[in-house]
């Protein structure tokens, strides 16, 4: 059969080709024949012709391509059939053109943007669209030191925000690119790592045990192959950290996969924005192709106490394996006296003095200063009184026992300091009525000391859960992880009015902890007569009281 029998007839394009970044969706019709065995194709550009697949389809897709420079005006692509005896057919082809190309896209890419004066820093003008020439601009005060392609090297003779501009010039035309306020020249301020051991406000999650939290932990290797951030199955994973206060943020600094585990699945893209009340955010980073290990970026010095950070992919799912996400910054002028946590009695009344000051400041429209219990009916806040450097209140508690935190929070301006503490109220005439008792065990697999892998001398078995020491305690089948409940009864000398508890546990690298403590009650004891009291959980920290409402109990 002749070849032109073969002929590709057709041949069309579904997508245009585009500035710089292209791919192409061809489709093509071609007469039935038991003769062909596939289509190759082929793509021609600047008069270099190759070879780029093979199909037995009527369509083929080419994956994206960089166009070579503004000098490629367009390019070509051939199909021809190709049949069983390995010989091709008449070709068919299209030419396909590309736009014109646009004036330069430019983005500003400082190495530092806090720095000393006659410290010399790279400024990278980023752009697009081939560009040919850089012309800066230089401030006042300062000088380009040296210039080679896309960057220019800084140094400036005076603290101060320095303005930072570059005009980018290609074939089509020029852009002008101003940062202002992007360099902060400072001999006095020095930058902190701000986010360890901060507060994870939201995440979009994880894949358990590996949370969002480890991020935070100050740990950037760390020997647990667990100590992660761990999420997958989508393109976009996001955590938000509340520093707590206000900072001057000036970079971030992010220990991805492959600094212990495989390098491949480090993520490429991410952006990252800033707030003050994790409402209304500011985009200050957006990067992508970013594979590196560690990447560490400076910003324009942006005030905030919300971060947000997504790591995120364009085309499809994504698995994130994060060990440490770091924020550096400088804290602002406010300065507010941390207390430390206090222990009040019942129906007390505990007047408070902190020392505040705005760091010469002046005091603004919205300034404020607020306390706030997180549990009022346990203590609250009265008698608020503000003096140009303290504030002063009273802490009320109510005849109850538990825990409540204060928060004293210092607004001026755009910057706020808040300190939190903890107040445990408690009733200093309770008695532990179970101490020295020796409870009898109601299971049978109880602390066995053939059974204690480590050989700890601590764990003496139930005597150890009411005898006064931290260094001993009861351990209750451990070894075994799918056992149930464990039971200890007390049957105490009278009968008592319990208003709380309290649990102290340890695991000691090895035991396994308990979820909740349930504790029931009697005057007598018979199995029907036990109510449930208490459920405590693990939560509750130790030397914790968990308080309950009042009642009477024997057993």
């Amino acid at each position: 059969m002749h070849r032109a029998a073969f002929l590709v007839e057709n041949l069309a394009t579904q997508s245009a080709l585009k500035e710089t970044l292209s791919d192409i969706r061809l489709i093509w019709n071609a007469p039935a024949s038991a003769e062909v065995s596939h289509y190759n194709v082929y793509l021609e550009r600047n008069g270099v012709k190759a070879l780029v697949g093979q199909t037995r389809n009527e369509g083929f897709y080419i994956p994206k391509f960089q166009r070579a420079s503004s000098e490629e005006k367009n390019l070509k692509v051939y199909v021809t059939a190709v049949t069983k005896d390995m010989k091709e057919g008449a070709e068919a082809s299209l030419q396909m053109d590309y736009p014109v190309i646009s004036a330069p896209v430019v983005q500003l890419k400082a190495l530092k943007t806090l720095v000393k004066t006659n410290e010399v820093v790279a400024v990278v003008a980023r752009a697009t669209n081939y560009p040919t020439t850089y012309e800066w601009t230089v401030p006042a005060n300062a000088e380009i030191t040296r210039q080679s392609a896309d960057t220019a090297y800084f140094k400036f003779k005076t603290p101060g925000l320095y303005d930072i501009a570059v005009k980018v010039s290609n074939a089509s035309g020029s852009t002008e690119e101003k940062n202002a306020g992007y360099i902060e020249v400072s001999d006095s301020k020095e930058l902190n790592l701000v986010s360890v051991g901060k507060l994870i406000n939201a995440s979009s999650g994880f894949l358990s045990p590996e949370s969002p939290e480890k991020i935070i932990d100050g740990v950037k290797v760390p020997s647990d192959v667990h100590g992660k951030w761990c999420a997958g199955g989508k393109k976009e994973h996001w955590v938000i950290v509340d520093l707590k206060e206000m900072y001057k943020i000036y970079r971030f600094q992010t220990y991805d996969c492959g600094n212990k585990e495989n390098s491949s699945d480090n993520f490429k893209n991410f952006k990252i924005e800033l707030s003050n009340d994790a409402t209304n955010w500011t985009e200050v980073l957006n990067e992508k192709a970013r594979p590196e290990n560690t990447k560490s970026d400076y910003i324009k010095p942006t005030e905030g106490r919300y971060v947000r950070f997504t790591p995120y992919d364009e085309e499809m799912p994504i698995t994130i394996r994060i060990w440490e996400f770091e924020v550096y910054g400088v804290q602002g002028n406010l300065e507010l006296q941390n207390p430390t946590d206090a222990v009040a009695g019942l129906d007390a009344t505990i007047p408070v003095e902190l020392a505040y000051s705005l760091g010469g400041d002046p005091k603004e429209s919205n300034f404020a200063m607020t306390v706030v219990s997180s549990n009022p009916d346990l203590l609250s806040i009265a008698n608020v009184s503000i003096t140009d450097s303290k504030v002063n209140f009273d802490m009320l508690t109510k005849s109850v026992g538990g825990k409540a935190n204060v928060t004293v929070k210092l607004t001026n301006g755009k910057w706020s300091k808040e300190v939190t503490y903890t107040v445990k109220v408690q009733d200093p005439s309770l008695i532990n009525i179970v101490s020295k008792l020796v409870p009898t065990v109601q299971t049978a697999d109880s602390y066995d000391e053939t059974n204690d892998p480590v050989g700890t001398t601590g764990a003496i078995g139930e005597a150890g859960i009411t005898d006064g020491l931290t260094s001993t305690w009861w351990s209750s089948a451990y070894y075994n992880s799918s056992a149930g409940p464990h039971f200890v009864k007390f049957a105490l000398n009278d009968s008592y009015q319990i208003t709380s508890f309290r649990a102290l546990y340890n695991s000691h690298g090895y035991l396994k902890l308990p979820t909740n403590i349930k504790i029931w009650a009697a005057e007598v004891d018979q199995d029907n007569a036990y109510t449930l009291v208490a459920n405590m959980p693990i939560s509750v920290s130790d030397n914790e009281f968990f308080p309950t409402a009042p009642f009477n109990a024997k057993f």
